[in-house]
C-alpha cells in the first residue's frame, strides 16, 4: 500500500529495483505484494515506489522470526493448514446455520479478510524459506483446501 508520508532523512530510501535485489522477487511480485499490503507501507516519489530502510529492515527481522515453512518442508503443507484455518474461522462466525442456508456473498465478505491474512502469512513464510517460487502451487493448494472443506461442510460430512 503506497502512503505519501516522507522517509527518514538519515538514511536513502529503497527503491523497486534495489528492494527487489534484496528480496530476490520481480518487480511485479513487489508491486503485487505492496498492493496486498504484504510489504512494509511504500510512498511515492515522482510516481517511484520507495521504502524506508528500517522499515524493510523490521520487515526482514519479522521474516526470520516467523516459525512455520523451512526449506525442507512442503509449502502445499502450510497452505493447506492456512486454508483449514481460513474455514474454520468464517464458519464460526456466520455460527452453525447450514452452509446451503448462508448467502455466497456473507461467505465471500467473511472469508475475504481471512484469506488475505492467510495469502501474507504464506508469502512470508515462503520468502522466509527463500522459496517464492512454489507460492503460485502453494496458493492453489490453499484454494483446494478451502473448496475440499465447504464441499464437505455443504454435504453434511462435517
Amino acid at each position: 500500500m503506497t502512503t505519501s508520508t516522507t522517509p527518514d532523512a538519515n538514511r536513502p530510501p529503497i527503491k523497486m529495483a534495489a528492494l527487489c535485489r534484496r528480496l530476490a522477487i520481480s518487480e511485479d511480485t513487489a508491486r503485487r505484494w505492496d498492493a496486498r499490503g504484504i510489504l512494509p507501507r511504500s510512498y511515492r516519489v515522482a510516481g517511484q515506489r520507495h521504502w524506508r530502510p528500517e522499515d524493510i529492515d523490521r520487515w526482514e527481522a519479522d521474516l526470520r522470526e516467523t516459525k512455520g515453512v523451512t526449506k525442507a518442508e512442503p509449502l502445499d503443507t502450510l497452505a493447506r493448514e492456512l486454508g483449514e484455518a481460513v474455514v474454520t474461522a468464517t464458519l464460526e462466525a456466520l455460527g452453525e446455520k447450514p452452509i446451503e442456508s448462508v448467502k455466497v456473498a456473507d461467505v465471500a465478505r467473511e472469508m475475504e479478510g481471512r484469506l488475505e491474512a492467510a495469502a501474507r502469512q504464506l508469502a512470508v513464510a515462503a520468502t522466509a524459506a527463500g522459496r517464492t517460487e512454489e507460492l503460485p502451487g502453494a496458493i492453489g493448494a490453499m484454494h483446494r483446501a478451502i473448496t475440499e472443506r465447504l464441499v464437505k461442510r455443504r454435504g453434511g460430512v462435517q
